[in-house]
């Protein structure tokens, strides 16, 4: 059933990126589950199935749009786990002339654990959010592009 083998593996991704930014060790164990998932089907494939019914490309293509969304939770998740002030020292960066000691809002006092101009403020989360930035850029650009070609061609 290829469903099933395809939420199965895009359930591997999505939790093998997501939390992989803060748990590293979760790329390698999605790494020997694909690895695992490919023997086995292969070897299941030749010895075991039979004649699979005829799926056309809607479940593949369906599977690779979700990969997009899973590197963009990949980048959420990154950066809120590495502007974690526990993990990095924020108290004594400045970046672009912000004490990040000093900056308080009504958000963070309300919101304590929230702190997004703390967060931004650090210099690895900046750069990690400009490559969350650019990475949105070149897939809207690259979306745009495909759908205006796609309607030249038809």
């Amino acid at each position: 059933m290829f469903e099933y083998r395809y939420s199965t593996m895009l359930n591997s991704v999505y939790i093998s990126l997501m939390f992989g930014s803060g748990m590293p060790l979760l790329y390698l164990f999605g790494f020997v589950s694909f690895f695992l998932t490919y023997w086995v089907d292969k070897f299941a494939f030749l010895r075991i199935y039979q004649t699979p019914p005829r799926y056309n490309k809607d479940l593949m293509k369906a599977s690779r749009e979700s990969l997009y969304v899973a590197i963009f939770i990949h980048f959420i998740f990154g950066f809120w786990m590495y502007s974690n002030s526990v993990i990095f020292d924020s108290q004594s960066q400045e970046i672009f002339g912000i004490n990040v000691a000093s900056t308080t809002s009504d958000i963070d006092q309300k919101y304590p654990w929230l702190k997004i101009q703390e967060r931004l403020a650090q210099y690895h989360s900046f750069i990690f959010f400009i490559g969350i930035v650019i990475f949105i850029v070149i897939f809207l650009f690259k979306v745009l592009i495909v759908r205006t070609l796609a309607k030249l061609f038809k």
